[in-house]
């Protein structure tokens, strides 16, 4: 899910487990950032600094959002 940065806040967004309401961030063991595989099958290495405009708009299928 792009709504936090790489390697940051997993866990339950308000009412607990069984409403459903939980956000995964990408995260790995990999200090600094994540591997992220694009749909043209790349990979790159993201920073757990990246801008976020950037990170939401590498998740978003409409696009229009700024890739720097």
């Amino acid at each position: 899910m792009h709504v936090f940065p790489p390697n940051g806040y997993n866990g339950h967004v308000y009412n607990g487990e069984g409403v459903g309401n939980y956000l995964v961030t990408p995260s790995s063991q990999h200090r600094g950032g994540v591997n992220v595989c694009f749909a043209d099958g790349h990979v790159e290495f993201i920073a757990d600094e990246v801008d976020r405009a950037v990170w939401w708009g590498m998740g978003s299928r409409n696009g229009g959002e700024a890739t720097r």
